[in-house]
């Protein structure tokens, strides 16, 4: 069984190797289909992106019921599981094509689409449709895996399937092709993915099998039972985060949905770094739960939150002081205006929703993500509201506030309210530890990037990212003296001389503490003699 830390390392390699393919690819698509082309698949993209809802968060509950009947040798009852998963996902499946073809034939009534586009566009909702399917019934399969701790294979497999498309992306625009083959290419990298799925769970878990005899309702409402209120956190997140695509196709020409969704990826690239911490945090949370006080418990989302602020700062002020002039380099100059400012405004919203995405984990791990939901459907529902009314007077600007604004009174108002509720956490020490004290700590680093952009103008992209690596020995000195308490400076310098020690004179073997100091608080304990690692 491959060790945590080699699978928070494989998820992370493959985040990384899809952020530099989508880097790399976005302004070649963007240029190579044109603004309303562009602009159809993004639309078509957010419309039917809507129907991945129907996993309904089975597959999460696949992953964990089967890791612990597998732990258990129960290997008949998880079979049943995942029979009864499978049942449930072929049938969304079929429920995912009919609805495409309904929306195939309905979207040129309610979207502005070029004439020329609209027999393209209904294939293409067919054909997504058709995509969401298969991995819907694929999902099981990749609950599994992920319920095994292979994550080294699941990433593998994503990294491969991301290769292929980049890959056959480039050559079919190269070619003259257009959102009909990247459709088709969707399809087929998800199929093959399914495939290879199927073929490994084979391999890992002979003794499981899919479709089994046996299963019944029970099953059913076993799985429906645990992602209920995750459920609703996974549709409002996924209106929160698409519905932009909505209210400029509706009201605006599907051109300018292009200029918003630069942005909008932007910010969600950013979101990723914050989403590999939260992770970690909401399995080791749940393991923590009875092992240490409730003070102690308490402290985890907020530490955490300060240290992923830590994290995101830099990314956040690059965004708000030379987000422009990315985006004109990246995706050309015509963009630089029109992205930059919604980036600015999606940029602050981002900033004070860094702590809030910890707290979000830290309750999901202590099951008591139930206080979440009512804020969650305020928020999707306000931001499609003041999208609406604002997009006619402002434009994209109007359609950008109508997300921060709902998504900063959740993060500054009801995330600490909920977190007093559950944890019993001071709002005042929510404020000062997530907030304030990373920016504080990150002032060298927005000086620094601020005098780099006004006198070291950067001339291509490349020399963008050497300008912001060049500003961030300010931002380490800031976390370092600022953002890091006295306790964890202490223990992270003393398990970096441990380590030191240990590869000078065991050939770089260390035993690792079993406590995080950064997330428990308490100092590390020293190591013992022969300590294995995970006893």
């Amino acid at each position: 069984m491959p060790s945590p830390v080699r699978n928070v390392i494989a998820n992370w390699t493959a985040f990384i190797f899809s952020a530099v393919v989508g880097f790399v690819l976005a302004p070649f698509i963007v240029r190579s289909l044109g603004d309303a082309s562009y602009g159809v698949w993004v639309l078509i993209g957010s419309t039917v992106g809507y129907l991945g809802l129907l996993d309904l968060g089975i597959r999460g509950a696949v992953m964990r019921y089967v890791a612990n009947l597998h732990a258990g040798a129960e290997h008949r009852e998880a079979s049943h599981i995942a029979s009864a998963a499978f049942f449930m996902f072929s049938v969304a499946g079929a429920i995912a094509i009919i609805a495409c073809v309904v929306i195939a034939f309905g979207l040129t009534r309610f979207f502005t689409i070029p004439a020329d586009l609209h027999h393209v566009a209904q294939a293409v909702v067919i054909i997504l449709g058709v995509n969401i399917a298969i991995a819907l019934v694929s999902g099981v399969y990749g609950g599994v895996i992920t319920a095994l701790q292979r994550f080294d294979l699941s990433s593998g497999i994503s990294i491969a399937a991301e290769a292929l498309r980049a890959i056959s992306v480039y050559s079919a625009l190269k070619l003259g092709g257009g959102i009909l083959a990247l459709s088709l290419i969707q399809l087929s990298c998800s199929l093959l993915t399914g495939i290879v799925s199927v073929f490994l769970v084979r391999r890992l878990y002979p003794q499981l099998r899919v479709p089994a005899k046996g299963w019944h309702r029970g099953h059913v409402r076993q799985l429906l039972g645990f992602s209920a209120y995750s459920m609703v956190l996974q549709v409002t997140g996924m209106i929160v985060v698409r519905a932009y695509a909505f209210v400029i196709g509706g009201f605006m020409h599907v051109g300018a949905i292009t200029a918003y969704a630069i942005a909008a990826n932007l910010i969600e690239y950013a979101r990723a770094l914050v989403a590999g911490i939260s992770q970690t945090i909401t399995p080791r949370i749940s393991a923590l739960e009875r092992s240490i006080s409730s003070s102690q418990l308490a402290r985890i989302p907020v530490t955490a939150g300060r240290i992923a602020g830590l994290v995101m700062l830099p990314v956040v002020i690059t965004f708000l002081l030379r987000g422009d002039t990315f985006i004109g380099l990246w995706m050309g100059p015509e963009y630089a205006e029109p992205s930059g400012r919604v980036l600015f405004i999606l940029g602050i919203a981002l900033w004070f929703a860094v702590g809030p995405h910890i707290v979000v984990a830290t309750l999901m791990g202590l099951h008591r993500h139930r206080v979440l939901v009512p804020a969650a459907v305020a928020e999707a529902a306000a931001n499609v509201l003041l999208g609406v009314l604002l997009v006619g007077p402002y434009g994209l600007v109007g359609v950008a506030w109508g997300a921060a604004v709902p998504n900063l009174l959740v993060s500054l108002v009801y995330i600490p309210y909920a977190l007093r509720r559950t944890l019993s956490v001071s709002p005042t020490l929510v404020v000062r530890e997530v907030w304030l004290r990373p920016a504080v700590a990150m002032i060298p680093f927005a000086v620094a990037t601020f005098l780099i952009d006004l006198y070291w103008p950067a001339t291509g992209v490349i020399g963008f990212f050497l300008q912001v690596a060049a500003a961030l020995p300010a931002a380490l000195l800031g976390a370092w003296f600022v953002g890091l308490t006295a306790p964890e400076r202490g223990a992270l310098t003393g398990r970096l001389a441990s380590r030191f020690q240990a590869v000078r004179t065991h050939g770089g073997r260390a035993d690792v503490p079993a406590e995080t100091p950064a997330i428990t608080g308490r100092r590390a304990p020293k190591p013992r003699r022969r300590a294995r690692v995970g006893t």
